[in-house]
């Protein structure tokens, strides 16, 4: 049986232009960056695990986790995660690739392992995090998930469903084009406290006062 190859990775700069030195700040005695390491290095079913870093990056990283070089162009603002994957895509092999944010502190590996068992049991080309809202919903001025003029009862709304910028699995077809969420997305719905995303210093204070919750946990 040939084995599938699923690599995780995720990428840090040194600043944020919202939340300046963002990937270094303290969150319950270790840095930002070093959340996402670890929920890496707890995943076996990951054939590598990197971060994406330039070379000027100061890192203390599990030994099974390294460092993958992240040339300059790509630390600049106007840089997307489509142009990441692709390069990362481009200097390391897999069959699957799991990318998450080092923002996103609170994610489980139970979480993901279910990602990752959709992907290949599901038919799905992709995964993704993400958080449901019941709640009355417009896209330019017109709603999506209820009928103007007959009103449904909140809990019975079609929820919305919101990507949390937490985790993404994704082919190695739609690696190599730079794209994360293909056209048969598998959406895994996560709850607080794994939808926090840090991007602003709000965020963080808000995953500050929610690491009691955190430690108590037992999923992780």
């Amino acid at each position: 049986m040939v084995e599938t190859r699923l690599a995780g990775f995720f990428s840090i700069k040194e600043n944020s232009s919202r939340f300046n030195n963002k990937n270094f700040v303290r969150l319950g005695g270790k840095p930002l960056y070093l959340w996402a390491a670890e929920i890496l290095q707890n995943l076996d079913v990951l054939s590598e695990r990197h971060v994406l870093a330039n070379d000027r990056v100061p890192l203390d990283l599990p030994s099974n986790v390294t460092r993958a070089s992240k040339p300059e162009l790509l630390d600049a603002d106007e840089v997307g995660s489509n142009e990441i994957i692709q390069h990362f895509s481009s200097v390391v092999e897999a069959d699957w690739y799991l990318y998450v944010h080092a923002t996103a502190p609170f994610l489980t590996t139970n979480t993901i392992l279910s990602m990752f068992e959709k992907v290949l049991e599901g038919g799905f080309d992709s995964a993704l995090t993400v958080k449901s809202e019941y709640t009355y919903a417009y896209f330019q001025g017109k709603a999506i998930n209820f009928t103007q003029g007959k009103l449904s009862r909140t809990q019975d709304l079609e929820p919305v469903l919101i990507e949390n910028s937490g985790a993404y699995i994704f082919s190695k077809e739609l690696a190599k084009q730079g794209i994360r969420v293909g056209k048969k997305p598998y959406f895994q719905e996560v709850n607080w406290p794994e939808t926090i995303d840090i991007d602003h210093v709000s965020d963080y204070q808000e995953a500050i006062l929610s690491l009691p919750a955190v430690a108590n946990n037992t999923r992780r």
